[in-house]
């Protein structure tokens, strides 16, 4: 049935489905999932057709297909930067939407009750298995792979091979099921959202209601985070905050907007209001953020130094001029496509530029040739954080685009975060090995794999003997 089921209608009809009533995009490298999901279910066409066409079938599809990344603390800095920015309302009211087995929304609970923040935290997801795992709290060892020591917390217990969320935290959170495209309201009153690495995987046709959605949700001052590689929501009650410490959308009155028009403000400095730090708590480690002390249970994460309250942006290092540029180059444009006005508008204004690129990626917001050109404007004008928001899009966008990989080295190395760089230039060599050395790359201005494969592997070997 497998040659047979590829190119066959029900994988169309369930991709529909599930993009009707979930908001869910297949790219190219997705459709597989699709796919294996549906073997999984039956192995007879006329099943298979029964399946897509019930709302339970769609939903155990959802099951098979959803991605469930997650992990304890994950963007460490981003969530300090929310916890200091809701620490002084009082009983806090947070929304972890998409919340997959409940790592983030534990995460959020212990960092409310460190800093003796008063408050609940409430965690939907669309898919009823990962509610059931959240509700459970118990995770193995790869839930705590990134900045978190599970043995030095005092919310976490050992139970054989697995850790279990304490007693001390449960009284703080709820979850439950929901779509956030569903008829059902979600929370309401909220200080705060985060809705990080969703988005990504979500049809843009539904950006809008999302944003109406998470604007109604908010309380004035509220603030909505989310993912590094998700797409920029926009609404006029939404005002979009890029920096050091992630991707915030602030809940602000609302005013007239023109049509498209990208209610943005680009900074990297941390909330103005001046704040007397917390206790140091017992068990975070420091990690440099926003003036809120890290547990001891929090293991180092290098990370760019935080910018002086003087600049804007972290200072840049230029590469090394063997290594220079490669594919950090506008991309191409059909002539008289808009993108070609945008390209030559770059030589003259690249801040003009910029700000036409940010009001055509809210119409499109997944397309690579912006994306790109975006990261190239914001890394010539020293924009870093926008940079390196638009270049981890990439990736997500198209993992096997090694010019994505080479731009989030190139961006990682100037914001002074060598590992990270490596990692990106090792990607983007691995990426260009699997191509003949002479095709040209698409969307590098003319250059072949082979030579940006060795200018990546070059500077990937150079960062990587630095860092030993």
């Amino acid at each position: 049935m497998k040659a047979e089921l590829a190119e066959h209608e029900v994988v169309r009809r369930a991709e529909a489905r599930l993009g009707e009533r979930y908001g869910l995009q297949f790219g190219a490298s997705r459709k597989k999932d699709v796919e294996r999901a549906l073997r999984r279910r039956s192995e007879t066409l006329a099943e298979l057709d029964s399946i897509v066409g019930t709302d339970e079938g769609i939903d155990a599809l959802l099951e098979e297909v959803r991605i469930g990344e997650s992990w304890f603390f994950r963007d460490p800095v981003q969530l300090d930067a929310l916890i200091e920015r809701v620490r002084e309302r009082g009983d806090v009211r947070i929304w972890s939407a998409g919340c997959s087995s409940g790592e983030e929304t534990w995460s959020v609970a212990a960092l409310l009750e460190t800093h003796g923040i008063p408050g609940r935290v409430i965690g939907t997801d669309a898919s009823q298995r990962a509610i059931v795992h959240a509700r459970r709290a118990v995770y193995r060892d790869w839930s705590f792979r990134g900045d978190v020591d599970p043995a030095l917390s005092p919310f976490f217990e050992r139970r054989g091979k697995h850790w279990a969320v304490t007693d001390r935290l449960r009284e703080r959170v709820s979850f439950r099921r929901h779509n956030l495209l569903g008829e059902e309201p979600g929370p309401i009153g909220c200080d705060a959202i985060l809705c990080r690495n969703v988005l990504l995987y979500i049809d843009p046709a539904h950006f809008d209601t999302l944003a109406s959605r998470f604007a109604d949700a908010l309380i004035e001052g509220g603030v909505l985070a989310s993912g590094a590689s998700d797409p920029l929501l926009v609404h006029p009650s939404l005002e979009t905050r890029i920096g050091t410490s992630g991707v915030f959308h602030i809940r602000v009155t609302a005013r007239r907007s023109a049509p498209g028009e990208l209610v943005q403000v680009i900074s990297t400095r941390p909330s103005p209001r001046s704040r007397r730090p917390s206790p140091a708590p017992a068990f975070r480690r420091d990690v440099p953020s926003v003036p809120l002390p890290a547990p001891a249970f929090r293991r180092d994460v290098p990370s760019a130094p935080p910018p002086s309250p003087e600049r804007a942006v972290p200072s840049v290092t230029p590469p090394p001029p063997e290594h220079a540029v490669l594919s950090v180059t506008p991309p191409p444009a059909t002539e008289g496509s808009p993108l070609e006005a945008l390209v030559e508008l770059a030589a003259r204004d690249p801040r003009a530029a910029l700000e036409r690129a940010r009001r055509a990626r809210v119409d499109d917001p997944s397309s690579a040739a912006l994306l790109q050109l975006t990261a190239w404007l914001c890394l010539d004008l020293g924009e870093l954080p926008e940079a390196l928001h638009a270049a981890r899009a990439m990736t997500f966008t198209n993992v096997e685009d090694p010019v994505g990989w080479y731009l989030l080295g190139e961006t990682r190395c100037r914001c002074g975060q060598p590992e990270g760089a490596a990692r990106a230039f090792r990607e983007a060599a691995l990426r260009c090995a699997d191509h003949p050395a002479d095709e040209e790359v698409p969307g590098s201005g003319g250059e072949t794999f082979g030579a940006l494969g060795r200018g990546a592997r070059s500077r990937w070997l150079e960062l990587d003997r630095g860092a030993r």
